[in-house]
């Protein structure tokens, strides 16, 4: 499976490209890059390599760096919440250019270079 995606702001022009490719979790994880880089206004490392959730029918899977706040929240509401010690290749693997640069996800060993 591949999502590849491409945002454009209201002219047409190119705000960022990216995607990922492996399995079910690879929408998610994009879907957090995606609003790391235009909500938050992450750069394009800081976004990919930022703590992910994944959830399923059975648990919701939290990386390091959420914070308890949102594992007690989830489990306040029901779920049940497994927390990683560690980032790791489970959580997707991101690539993307943006205007702050190019990146690629470390949790699987990704090098993204600027090319001039």
């Amino acid at each position: 499976m591949m999502v590849p995606s491409v945002v454009t702001d209201d002219a047409g022009a190119l705000v960022v490209a990216g995607g990922a490719a492996g399995g079910s979790r690879i929408r998610p994880a994009l879907l957090q890059v995606l609003s790391g880089l235009l909500v938050q206004g992450l750069d394009a490392p800081t976004a990919v390599a930022a703590p992910r959730l994944s959830a399923s029918l059975e648990a919701v899977h939290l990386e390091p760096g959420l914070g308890p706040v949102v594992a007690q929240a989830l489990r306040s509401d029901g779920h049940t919440v497994v927390e990683w010690e560690a980032p790791r290749p489970y959580f997707g693997g991101v690539s993307v250019a943006a205007g702050s640069g190019p990146a690629a996800d470390p949790r699987r060993g990704g090098l993204a270079l600027t090319v001039r």
